[in-house]
């Protein structure tokens, strides 16, 4: 064992409860000895996994239309340990990436998660699950991604599967309104993002199709390709009385790079900035839809 035998004590968490025991050197060196993990960081700051849980679950189950729903949800709760703790490095416990532009999850370690979470929870539906997960990345360049995933026979409406991924650290004051963009708006609700990055281009026509084809089942419903007020997506909500002081209305610009030839509903909605309070009429309106469908169904 290149004489790596003397005794050395090892530390490690059952739970929040560090563990000491001694062993051999040669038995505890390894290619990762020196690494540490998101989780176990936590922990040594006296945060456990359970209260990353609980803000995740107070963000999501705090805004409406998921407050008055909160009953209705099924919270599981999954803790896994990575070898890394920046997705940026690699190697997490889901397989989840990042490449300082965005997270990823590739698709053969989605199909390895979702047997996992089927073996361990065997009544969840997969169709109908939204999969929030909070992470830790080193770039400040962005705050978190969402992933949807469409059904095996690739019909969106039967398909209800989205993820959403949070950076994540001790203090972050921003984490409840991104897990509300990310995971409430993106994977929940399939909404699009209201938010245009610097100036924005011109929406380009293979876009404009794959915005209607979206419409069709109910995705994406707070942008559209039209300005006209008689055929927006949400005309219904521009002589509604209810919201005469809502800020309903057509703005354009959206789907984070479009600066013009995609219009939405408001100036201030979480898909437009996370720091806002609530959703705007029309993204609402979906939410409480997904919500009531799922119940029905």
């Amino acid at each position: 064992m290149l004489g790596f035998t003397r005794e050395v004590e090892v530390m490690q968490y059952c739970g929040k409860k560090p563990i000491y025991k001694t062993a051999p050197l040669c038995e505890v060196i390894g290619t990762h000895a020196a690494r540490r993990t998101f989780v176990v960081h936590a922990m040594e700051q006296g945060m456990s996994p359970e209260m990353v849980t609980n803000q995740m679950y107070d963000a999501i189950l705090g805004i409406e239309p998921f407050k008055s729903f909160k009953e209705y949800f099924n919270v599981y709760q999954l803790t896994l340990v990575s070898k890394n703790e920046d997705p940026v490095i690699g190697e997490t416990a889901l397989g989840i990436s990042s490449d300082y532009g965005g997270f990823s999850f590739p698709y053969d370690e989605l199909e390895k998660t979702k047997q996992m979470l089927q073996e361990l929870f065997p009544s969840i539906d997969l169709n109908r699950l939204t999969i929030s997960i909070a992470t830790k990345s080193k770039s400040a360049e962005f705050a978190g991604s969402a992933l949807w995933y469409n059904s095996p026979s690739n019909d969106l409406s039967a398909s209800g599967l989205g993820i959403g991924i949070t950076h994540y650290e001790p203090g972050l004051e921003s984490f409840p309104g991104t897990v509300q963009h990310e995971v409430c708006g993106h994977a929940f609700g399939k909404l699009a993002d209201e938010y245009v990055i610097g100036v924005g281009e011109v929406l380009p026509d293979e876009l404009r199709q794959v915005i209607v084809g979206f419409h069709e089942n109910d995705w994406m419903v707070n942008i559209d390709i039209t300005s006209n007020p008689e055929e927006i997506i949400w005309k219904h909500f521009l002589d509604e009385s209810a919201y005469a002081g809502a800020d309903i209305g057509i703005f354009e610009g959206g789907y984070m790079y479009y600066g013009s030839g995609v219009w939405r509903p408001s100036d201030d909605s979480i898909m437009r900035h996370s720091s806002s309070d609530e959703f705007n009429g029309p993204s609402r309106e979906i939410l409480y839809m997904s919500c009531v469908r799922t119940l029905v169904d």
